[in-house]
C-alpha cells in the first residue's frame, strides 16, 4: 500500500470516529493562537462550524468557545511545553450552547519543534455528566429512605434483628440489646451468630443453660440449623429477670433472617408486624432494583438495564435462538424541544415508549439509551422477521402526530436492525449502530437491516 493510500485510510477513519479529532499548529512566535489545520466530521458536530470555518482558523473555535477564553487560553499556554494535556470542562458551540466534553491533547514527536503539531481528541461528555447528577440524586433518595427505614425499625415495640444467609448480624434494634443485655458487648454487626450465642452462654444470659451449657449449645445450634432447611415453629426462651420471650424468625428469598423478640402475651400482634416488615424490605429491595434498572420517564429499561439484560442473554447454553438487536433514533425531536420546549419532547418519548411495548413481546427488552434514542432486544426463533415487523409498526406509529396543548408535533424515526442467527452478541451492537447511521444516509425515516 502507498504512502498516499495510508493517509488517506487514515482521514477515512477519523471520519468514522463519534469523538471530534483535529490537528492544530503552534507557531512560537510568541503572538499567535494554535491553530486548526484538519477536523473531523464529529469536531465540526460538537462544535457547530462547517470544515470550511475551522480549517485555518483558531483553535479556540473548537477549544471553550469564543464567548469564554478562560479554558482556551489555559490551554493554549500549556502547549507552550510538548507535553500531553488532558481536562475536562464545559464546552460552548457556534450557537452558544453548553456541553460537557472529555479533551486530550498530544504533541506529535518532532525533535526540532517538539511543539509545534498537536493532537487532539475531544469527547462530548455531556449524558455522562446527567448519569452521574441522576446517580447523585438517587444515592440521596436511599440515604433518606435508609434513615426512615431505620427510624421505623427503632420504633418498633419489640426487639428486631437481621443475620445473613452467613449467619452473620447485620442489624438490629435498640431494644435487642436491652433484651440481651448479658450479650450486648458480643452484639455488633458482621458478629457471628454462634459467637455472639457462646459469648451469652458464658455470660449468664441464658439461665435455661446453666450446668449444661455446651448441650444446651448443641440443642441451639441445632435449633438454628434446622430453621434455615425448614420452617420452624416460634421458640420461647427464658432470659435473666425470668423475662420470657418468643423467638420468631422469617427467611427472606435472598436467604436473610429477619426476626422479632417479643414477650409470649403480644405473640400474634407481633408476628402480623414481622410479616409487615419483611415483606415491606422485601418490597423496597425489589422496588430500588427495579429504579435502578429503569429511564424515570419512558419507564422502559434504561442503559444498565440494557446491559444486564445482554449479560443473561450471554450466558452460555442458550444457542437456540436468533438475536436482533433494533436501534432507534427519532428524526426532528431537536425541532420539537427548541419550538414546543422539553414537557412537548417528554411527550413524545413517553408515546415511543407506548409505541414500543405494543409493538413487542412481553419477553422482549425494550430501553432508552440517549435522549432521543431506544433500543429492543429480542430472541425468536427467526430474528430477522421479527425485528422488521417491528421496525415496520414504529416507522407508521411515528407518521402519526401528536397532540400537545394545541399544537400537533410531528416527528419520524430511523431504524437500524443487526441479527446474529448464532446468538453471538460480539459486535451486534456495533452493527445495529451501523445499519442506523446507513438509515438515516438514506434520508431517514426507514430502517436498515445487516443479518449474519
Amino acid at each position: 500500500m502507498s504512502a498516499i493510500d495510508i493517509d488517506r485510510l487514515v482521514g477515512q477513519i477519523a471520519e468514522f470516529a463519534s469523538d471530534g479529532i483535529f490537528v492544530a499548529e503552534l507557531v512560537n512566535d510568541g503572538s499567535s493562537f494554535p491553530t486548526i489545520l484538519w477536523c473531523n466530521s464529529s469536531a465540526c458536530k460538537q462544535s457547530g462550524y462547517k470544515s470550511s470555518e475551522l480549517r485555518g482558523k483558531p483553535l479556540y473555535r473548537i477549544i471553550g468557545g469564543q464567548k469564554d477564553a478562560k479554558v482556551f487560553v489555559e490551554i493554549a499556554d500549556r502547549m507552550q511545553q510538548p507535553t500531553p494535556i488532558q481536562k475536562r470542562f464545559e464546552n460552548v458551540a457556534k450557537d452558544g450552547t453548553g456541553y460537557q466534553v472529555c479533551l486530550s491533547l498530544r504533541p506529535v514527536e518532532d525533535k526540532k519543534f517538539p511543539n509545534r503539531y498537536w493532537i487532539g481528541l475531544q469527547r462530548d461528555d455531556t449524558e455522562n455528566d446527567s448519569m452521574r447528577n441522576d446517580l447523585k440524586t438517587a444515592r440521596q433518595e436511599l440515604k433518606l429512605y435508609k434513615r426512615r427505614l431505620w427510624d421505623a425499625i427503632e420504633a418498633l415495640p419489640d426487639a428486631f434483628v437481621m443475620y445473613d444467609i452467613n449467619d452473620r448480624l447485620v442489624v438490629c434494634n435498640n431494644k435487642y440489646k436491652e433484651f440481651y443485655a448479658a450479650s450486648a458487648p458480643a452484639i455488633y454487626p458482621g458478629a457471628s451468630f454462634v459467637d455472639i450465642m457462646r459469648y451469652g452462654v458464658e455470660n449468664g444470659q441464658y439461665p435455661e443453660a446453666k450446668g449444661r451449657e455446651e448441650e444446651w449449645l448443641q440443642d441451639w445450634f441445632q435449633w438454628h440449623l434446622d430453621r434455615r432447611r425448614s420452617s420452624t415453629k416460634p421458640l420461647e426462651r427464658e432470659l435473666p429477670g425470668d423475662r420470657h420471650i418468643l423467638i420468631h424468625d422469617i427467611e427472606t428469598e435472598n436467604g436473610d433472617i429477619v426476626g422479632l423478640r417479643t414477650d409470649v402475651t403480644e405473640l400474634q400482634q407481633k408476628k402480623k408486624e414481622l410479616e409487615k416488615l419483611t415483606i415491606s424490605l422485601e418490597k423496597a429491595r425489589k422496588e430500588a432494583e427495579i429504579a435502578s434498572l429503569t429511564d424515570p420517564l419512558t419507564r422502559v429499561g434504561n442503559r444498565r438495564g440494557l446491559t444486564r439484560f445482554l449479560e443473561q442473554v450471554a450466558k452460555p447454553g442458550k444457542t437456540d435462538f436468533e438475536v436482533a438487536f433494533i436501534h432507534f433514533d427519532l428524526d426532528h425531536f431537536k425541532e420539537v424541544n427548541d419550538e414546543y420546549g422539553h414537557a412537548a419532547g417528554d411527550l413524545v418519548l413517553c408515546k415511543v415508549a407506548d409505541a414500543l411495548r405494543k409493538s413487542t413481546r412481553s419477553e422482549d427488552f425494550i430501553a432508552r439509551v440517549g435522549g432521543d434514542e431506544f433500543v429492543v432486544v429480542l430472541l425468536s426463533k427467526n430474528a430477522q422477521r421479527a425485528a422488521e415487523k417491528i421496525a415496520k409498526r414504529l416507522l407508521d406509529d411515528c407518521k402519526r402526530e401528536v397532540r400537545f396543548d394545541d399544537n400537533l408535533l410531528s416527528y419520524g424515526i430511523s431504524i437500524g436492525i443487526a441479527v446474529s442467527t448464532s446468538g453471538e452478541l460480539d459486535d451486534l451492537q456495533e452493527r445495529a449502530d451501523k445499519a442506523l447511521y446507513d438509515a438515516k444516509a438514506q434520508g431517514r425515516g426507514t430502517y436498515v437491516c445487516y443479518a449474519a
